[in-house]
């Protein structure tokens, strides 16, 4: 009977362990973000206002919030408590609609009343322009109401994404793909209502490079300092900077420009140093044409670009000729991506006053993206003309630390966007052989390697983003082989590693590599056929080098992360040598041909 109850406890004990773990699972199950079925997918979220005193919304409706695409339509459930609903949407344009209806599920017949069109770029996190407003004593989605969306709400939608475990599956998504920011950190800032007003009136305020409209004009800003330019015909414009650290207003007075006077001495003379090029040699003329675009897009800021061929002589012919600025920087195409870093400097303090590094398409693109650059430039340097001679955005000494301090920052682009490749590992059987030969003593005529049989093994293959283009990769062989002298049992571990170039443009990838490789081999058991007699041949070293040439075909359409595949290719070592485990008596041995065929992944 002890036993019994015993027994019965542990069956209880286990039973009530199970239901917990599946209740866990249940609850992660449904907790969370919904995560990216793919790269370019986005993540649209809707803030969530359950107010029982809205007169939008309405209640003992039943209405549906839908979006379209003009194909498909996805629904949008909102539940009793949820601060935040959210949909899972490739990249397009949507039409988000609300539906008058008994019927939880939308109709054909339902009448649309209400819409807006939205835009879904790839790969980010997009803040709908709306919130949803409910009644809290309704049901899942019943009177559906909607309201701009303000400053809190976009704090709201942000801690609620941020709370969320799943989060991590979005926060590094934006539209270059790149960069790792979180796409709501600029709503958790404080943001105060301040008032831009002019006099004349009328003027055109952009703020931080982005029209607001025309004085007077209320905006919201977070904390620190913003750049503001005021424009208006017939007068002179007004740069400055706009410290915020709470509400309030800023009135600028324009002076009517009725004088043609140029600036003081030097103050819009700007010295353009020839750009580094950070490649190959044969990348020059792309620092050229970079050095020569960004004075084009100096001259049209109104600037007075001066151009000087050394790099490390522009500052001195700065101080020469008395400007008060000057221009460095580097650039680098690397696998399809042109990296720029441009640095304006302040002569006379001699510190850094604005300082850019971009990614942009190369290849064909590249010329278009050195115009975009300069120009995204030159607006920088005429944001901080108003505050030279001052140490306002970054102090960093113009010296040879800095020229590092570029080339650093580009080596980090490289290698941050490297590691955001695929890794690829492939998982091959192989059919081979290995034309060796062994002396036996019993008999003049060697015993071959392959006479008999053919070899048969795995191969494991890794490619890793850094590591690109080699290729490394492992095979563990085994063979049988005999003639009329003889027989041998062969095993074989070769280590593959060289250059690999590979084809990624088309629907499948076709690679070559030429490979070095070093091969530990043991012939342990050489039999005489004659008398029967075993002969133990101690363990030998071979190195070969070999073409390995193959094809990936995928089982999905296009090099997308998470494919699958199935690898076919051949190996033929070209040339080899043997020898003993203490590297004597060297020779040289024929060919090696090892046949593939393995399956593969890409994440």
């Amino acid at each position: 009977m002890r036993s019994r109850v015993g027994n019965g406890g542990v069956w209880r004990c286990a039973a009530t362990v199970a239901v917990t773990v599946v209740a866990i699972a249940a609850l992660s199950s449904c907790a969370g973000l919904p995560r990216p079925r793919a790269q370019a997918d986005s993540l649209l979220v809707f803030v969530v206002d359950h107010d029982s005193g809205s007169p939008q919304a309405r209640a003992g409706r039943s209405d549906a919030l839908v979006l379209s695409d003009g194909v498909e339509e996805i629904q949008i459930a909102i539940g009793r408590s949820d601060e935040i609903a959210t949909a899972m949407l490739t990249p397009g344009s949507y039409r988000v609609v609300r539906r008058e209806g008994s019927d939880r599920v939308a109709a054909p017949e339902a009448a649309e009343s209400d819409w807006m069109d939205l835009v879904v770029p790839a790969s980010t996190v997009v803040l709908a322009p709306i919130v949803l407003l409910t009644p809290i004593d309704a049901g899942d989605g019943s009177g559906i109401g909607a309201r701009p969306v303000h400053p809190d709400d976009q704090r709201r939608a942000a801690n609620a994404l941020r709370s969320d475990a799943r989060f991590t599956a979005w926060a590094g998504r934006n539209s270059e793909g790149f960069a790792p920011f979180s796409p709501f950190e600029d709503f958790l800032v404080d943001r105060f209502e301040v008032t831009i007003a002019t006099e004349p009136p009328g003027a055109a305020i952009t703020i931080n490079g982005e029209y607001w409209g025309d004085a007077p004009v209320d905006v919201y800003l977070p904390r620190g300092k913003h750049y503001v330019e005021h424009r208006l015909d017939g007068h002179e414009t007004v740069r400055s900077y706009l410290s915020v650290d709470g509400p309030g207003r800023s009135d600028t007075t324009l002076a009517r420009d009725d004088r043609d006077a140029a600036d003081p001495a030097g103050a819009a003379r700007v010295v353009v140093g020839r750009f580094r090029n950070l490649g190959a040699a044969s990348d020059d003329y792309l620092a050229e044409l970079f050095t020569d675009a960004i004075v084009v897009a100096l001259f049209d800021e109104g600037l007075e670009p001066i151009r000087s061929d050394e790099p490390d002589a522009a500052l001195a012919t700065a101080e020469r000729i008395g400007a008060q600025l000057v221009v460095t920087g580097s650039l680098l195409e690397d696998r399809g991506r042109l990296i720029t870093h441009a640095v304006l400097s302040d002569v006379r303090t001699e510190l850094v006053k604005a300082a850019l590094l971009l990614e942009r398409p190369g290849g064909f693109a590249v010329f278009d993206s050195i115009d975009t650059v300069a120009s995204d430039f030159a607006s920088s340097v005429t944001r901080v003309l108003p505050e030279v001679g001052r140490a306002v955005i970054e102090e960093r000494p113009v010296t040879a630390e800095s020229i590092a301090y570029t080339e650093r920052l580009t080596e980090q682009v490289v290698i941050g966007r490297r590691l955001a490749d695929d890794r690829v590992t492939t998982i091959s059987a192989i059919y081979g052989t290995v034309m060796d030969q062994i002396d036996v003593p019993w008999t003049d005529a060697p015993v071959m390697r392959a006479d008999g049989g053919p070899s048969l093994g795995l191969s494991v293959t890794y490619e890793h983003p850094l590591a690109l283009p080699l290729a490394l990769a492992l095979k563990a062989s085994t063979s049988w082989s005999r003639n009329r002298d003889g027989g041998s049992t062969t095993v074989a571990i070769g280590a593959y590693t060289g250059p690999r170039l590979s084809f990624y443009n088309l629907r499948n990838d076709v690679y070559l590599s030429l490979l070095g490789a070093a091969h530990w081999a043991s012939a342990s058991s050489i039999r005489n056929w004659e008398t029967d007699e075993l002969y133990d041949i101690p363990a030998s070293v071979m190195a070969t080098i070999a073409a390995d040439v193959g094809i990936k075909l995928y089982l999905r359409p296009g090099r997308r992360a998470q494919s699958r595949f199935v690898d076919l290719g051949f190996t033929l070592g070209i040339a080899g040598v043997r020898a003993w485990a203490d590297f004597t008596d060297g020779r040289f041995f024929g060919p090696e041909l090892w046949l593939t065929a393995g399956v593969g992944r890409r994440r």
